[in-house]
């Protein structure tokens, strides 16, 4: 049962990782092809679903490759490891009720 529900998690987190990376190409294609002034704002989208990352772009050296680096591969990471990191966070909340039930019963 607990394999299942891992490799569970793991076609999930691979199916949100996959489409991320996927829009994230077609919207880097778009901003870079464009001859539109405003195309660079196709990447506030990714400024909304990946907020917890904004904090990285301290550390990248230019706001091309920080987005790269930041929208392109650690949004794609944490969007895959996401339905694995909350299923484990779920199964260790409910374990914490079941053992404090036991004491309480003890």
């Amino acid at each position: 049962m607990k394999n299942k529900k891992i490799k569970l998690r793991f076609k999930i987190g691979l199916l949100f990782g996959i489409l991320h990376l996927l829009s994230f190409v077609n919207a880097w294609h778009i901003g870079a092809t464009s001859q539109s002034g405003q195309a660079g704002m196709i990447f506030m989208t990714f400024v909304v679903i990946d907020f917890f990352l904004i904090p990285l772009f301290i550390f990248t050296p230019s706001l091309g490759i920080g987005i790269i680096i930041v929208f392109g591969f650690c949004g794609t990471l944490s969007w895959f490891f996401l339905p694995i990191l909350i299923g484990n966070l779920i199964e260790f909340l409910k374990n914490r009720r079941a053992r404090k039930r036991e004491i309480i019963k003890s």
